[in-house]
């Protein structure tokens, strides 16, 4: 693939993302739609010099082409870490995201500006970098990125409410606090309130105590087999309480409007 510049990768709209969640990290780009170097590369345009016109009016024409780079591009995200390298799957974007491009380049406002960089999953955190490559082989940008510790719920209590809402439940998990931008709590579909760092505290597991504060009958104890994250005695997880909003919706069952199950979620 031929172009007349590399792409200038400006800045991320996020420098950091959990390492469990595939963020869409938006980075600020100039693709060199249209030239805007030729004075200071080929001299005053509007010298006497019908020669030296003659190299500037060329110049002005040298700009990436659109159609030949979406035509041959290979745009790709990569990720480091400790020595291991993530590749993910870029795309030229426009603001707001989704907003169509014209194929033609007839006005700057109708030209992408932005590249989409999905993050990658991966198994641990730490500081790392990021940079990007509209030919999957020439990178540039070298961002700082970091990878946060996985945000998720481990195990909530209690485990049932009324369908009206406005109770309290406490989550535990992880990534409440590391993570730099907010976090939500989702309830089947609703999001709710953003979870507040200051709120977040730290308790050290222990499962007959968590058991035995579990608002349920010893038939559903019976049936909680939850073993999605195994979690160790007197190890420290992130803890924090939240309201929970009213069911967006129960399950009929005759005439009688019933409770069901709901999923928890932070993202």
């Amino acid at each position: 693939m031929f172009y007349y510049k590399a792409p200038e990768f400006k800045k991320l709209n996020k420098d950091s993302s959990p390492n469990n969640i595939v963020h869409p990290i938006i980075v600020d780009t100039d693709f060199h739609w249209k030239n805007n170097e030729v004075s200071s590369v080929f001299g005053d345009s509007s010298s006497a010099d019908p020669e030296s016109a003659g190299v500037n009016a060329e110049a002005s024409r040298l700009k990436n082409d659109m159609q030949n780079i979406i035509k041959h591009q290979n745009m790709t995200c990569r990720y480091q870490l400790d020595g291991k390298t993530y590749l993910t799957k870029a795309k030229m974007e426009k603001l707001p995201l989704g907003s169509k491009y014209d194929m033609v380049q007839d006005s700057e406002a109708s030209l992408p500006t932005h590249m989409l960089c999905p993050s990658p999953k991966i198994n641990h955190a730490g500081q790392g970098k990021m940079d990007l490559s509209i030919n999957g082989m020439d990178f540039h940008g070298n961002f700082d990125f970091k990878f946060t510790e996985p945000l998720d719920v481990y195990r909530i209590n209690p485990t049932a409410g009324p369908m009206g809402g406005n109770n309290k439940i406490r989550m535990i998990g992880s990534g409440y606090k590391d993570t730099k931008e907010a976090a939500f709590a989702k309830f089947g579909t609703v999001t709710t309130q953003r979870l507040a760092k200051k709120e977040v505290t730290q308790m050290l597991w222990n499962e007959a105590s968590y058991m035995a504060t579990m608002d349920l009958t010893v038939y559903d104890l019976r049936l909680y087999k939850h073993k999605d994250h195994d979690m160790f005695e007197s190890d420290s997880y992130d803890s924090i309480e939240v309201m929970v909003p009213a069911a967006p919706s129960g399950s009929q069952t005759k005439d009688k409007m019933l409770g069901g199950p709901m999923y928890v979620s932070v993202g």
